[in-house]
């Protein structure tokens, strides 16, 4: 059963659908504006968590990117307080409706399958307004902790945690894709296979960047 799904179809827009402890083999579309979506662990900071009554959402596999635990469809959304394997999330528009003002926060990623733990579709020529990254783990990934060939006028991705990611911690690329006011701040990563942050190299077409504030990353072991 799609519990998770069922709890968010029933929400009213600016509603908050809470999930318990436990472990959900499912996909979850949120398409519901303003919509909060509560794990177990919602308010508690993924990087200080040990041992913590978890609800797990393993995904399903989508045919654009893999195994997609969530996909946010709509304005206004806010993850809190999950476990994430091996699924991602991803952020995709819905007919011709962009994705705005995503927060995803206090959720442990754990060996992550897609591209990006977290992935903006790219899709045309969306543009994804607000995007903020925060109190997250990312740990023993197949690919990226967030990976980006879209449009992104506001990016934080700060206070989290990776280690041993199979690529980057960040990978902003894609040509004629533009990037501005891009925070990528205060994260302690230990272990990467390839880059700290990408813009553009190892093959990957750089993007356009402006408003780019890179500071107070602690970075180690970075490309083994």
């Amino acid at each position: 059963d799609d519990e998770i799904q069922t709890a968010v179809d029933l929400t009213a827009e600016d509603g908050t659908a809470t999930v318990d402890d436990g472990e959900y083999d499912e996909s979850v579309t949120v398409d519901v504006d303003g919509l909060t979506l509560e794990g177990a662990q919602a308010g508690e900071d993924a990087r200080d968590r040990t041992d913590a009554d978890e609800s797990e959402i393993t995904g399903t596999d989508d045919l654009r990117t893999g195994d997609e635990a969530i996909r946010v469809a709509a304005d206004g959304v806010t993850i809190d307080g999950f476990e994430i394997s091996p699924g991602g999330i991803t952020l995709s528009e819905t007919g011709n409706d962009d994705v705005d003002d995503v927060t995803i926060r206090n959720t442990i990623f754990s060996e992550t399958e897609l591209i990006g733990a977290i992935y903006p579709f790219e899709s045309g020529s969306q543009v994804y307004e607000t995007i903020t990254i925060e109190q997250n783990v990312f740990e023993d990934t197949d690919d990226n902790a967030f990976y980006s060939e879209a449009n992104i006028e506001t990016l934080e991705f700060t206070d989290n945690d990776a280690e041993n990611l199979g690529n980057s911690l960040v990978v902003l690329v894609g040509d004629d894709v533009e990037y501005t006011d891009i925070e990528i701040a205060n994260n302690d990563v230990v272990g990467t296979v390839s880059h700290g942050v990408n813009l553009g190299g190892g093959g990957e077409e750089p993007g356009t960047y402006s408003g780019l504030d890179i500071s107070e990353n602690e970075f180690a072991e970075i490309g083994d």
